[in-house]
């Protein structure tokens, strides 16, 4: 009997040995693949990736928003040169604006975009240049300036830099027509914008791998500024949530789903982009080194996540508590806002020209079309 029980911890302990070694091989080589990317590697966006949201945007202002938009980011140096001029058109930024933002009165939806368009320069600035995205501490510096020019109370000295000095056109024509606490809570989501995308850059020198999908995630809502620009779907619809209704457990979760599904597209669409300049802080990225997935693997898992979101939207909608017949009626408004922003955003990436690129385009050539509008004058 004792040789029975004996033989039977031997086996075991034996078959414990053998899972443990297989998991440390398996992550060996998921680590391995993560940053070995092959960016000629093909794939192809399943025809099953869905967002069932109408679009209603019937484009009214669109060429009124592109032009006024371009001469903004002129105005400011932020544009300046043929090739960025150019790429600045093919990405279509005036007809996402008018996607996202389809109920919002022409003023408003101009504000709304060129604030976009910020963080989409912002955006270049950091993943196209070695001199920022792996220097953590250099990043954090001017990423902490932009606070403080939100926190001031007087534009920037003409000697700032370009995007500085942008920043504070926008943010003094917001507080106008905004209460203290959508200015906080807007203050807020630039900051944890700003913060997360210190972290992403300590990950890419460190080549820190992220643990899990949530891991990812959760740095995800951050980076990808998606929250920032929800903030603008109640200035565009002149309306404004107290807090008690936004800090609500059930409004909070569906947001960050609403969030989640927003990334989780831009993240599919910028894949070529990303291949190119071996930028690897992408959800495919994630589960292809999670999973020890082909890139195609990858992707398919990643579409559907994305509809999976659109399914969990859906489905929390009938969660939320009752804030009240009036309160009701404004917290429908907003999160029907949401939906034209995810719609919106979702057509938007299929025909922008933002995330086109060669196939022989690399970080030098995506460099080129860089203003200095972090340097001083």
């Amino acid at each position: 009997m004792a040789f029975f029980e004996t033989f039977g911890k031997l086996v075991q302990d034996l078959k414990l040995k053998k899972r443990l070694f297989k998991k440390r091989i398996f992550k060996g080589k998921s680590r391995k693949k993560f940053y070995q990317i092959n960016p000629t590697e093909n794939f192809e966006i399943p025809k099953s990736l869905e967002c069932t949201f109408p679009l209603r945007s019937s484009n009214e202002y669109k060429s009124e928003v592109e032009k006024h938009c371009l001469e903004w980011a002129m105005q400011f140096g932020l544009v300046t040169k043929e090739e960025a001029i150019k790429r600045f058109k093919s990405a279509k930024y005036g007809l996402f604006g008018c996607y996202v933002y389809p109920n919002a009165p022409f003023d408003r939806l101009c504000l709304v975009t060129d604030f976009m368009i910020w963080l989409f320069l912002l955006d270049d600035q950091i993943d196209n240049k070695h001199d920022l995205i792996d220097k953590p501490e250099k990043l954090k510096r001017i990423l902490d300036g932009f606070l403080l020019v939100i926190d001031s109370d007087h534009c920037p000295d003409s000697a700032k830099c370009p995007i500085a000095v942008a920043l504070w056109d926008l943010w003094s024509k917001m507080k106008c027509i905004t209460g203290k606490a959508w200015q906080q809570r807007f203050r807020t989501s630039l900051a944890n914008y700003f913060s997360s995308y210190y972290t992403h850059s300590q990950n890419c020198v460190s080549k820190k791998a992220h643990k899990s999908i949530d891991d990812y995630v959760e740095l995800r809502r951050n980076t990808g500024a998606v929250q920032v620009t929800f903030n603008f779907v109640e200035i565009t619809l002149n309306i404004e949530l107290p807090d008690d209704v936004y800090s609500d457990p059930n409004f909070q979760c569906l947001m960050n789903y609403c969030n989640d599904h927003a990334c989780f597209i831009n993240d599919i669409y910028s894949l070529r982009k990303e291949l190119l300049v071996n930028d690897t802080d992408n959800l495919i990225f994630v589960l292809k080194n999670l999973s020890n997935y082909s890139l195609q693997e990858a992707v398919n898992d990643a579409v559907k996540l994305s509809n999976l979101r659109v399914t969990q939207i859906r489905e929390n909608i009938s969660k939320l508590p009752d804030f009240g017949p009036e309160m009701n009626k404004t917290v429908k408004m907003y999160f029907e806002g949401l939906e034209d922003w995810l719609a919106g955003s979702f057509y938007w990436h299929q025909i922008s020209g933002r995330y086109a690129v060669e196939d022989n385009a690399t970080r030098k050539y995506m460099e080129s079309y860089l203003e200095p509008i972090l340097t001083h004058n």
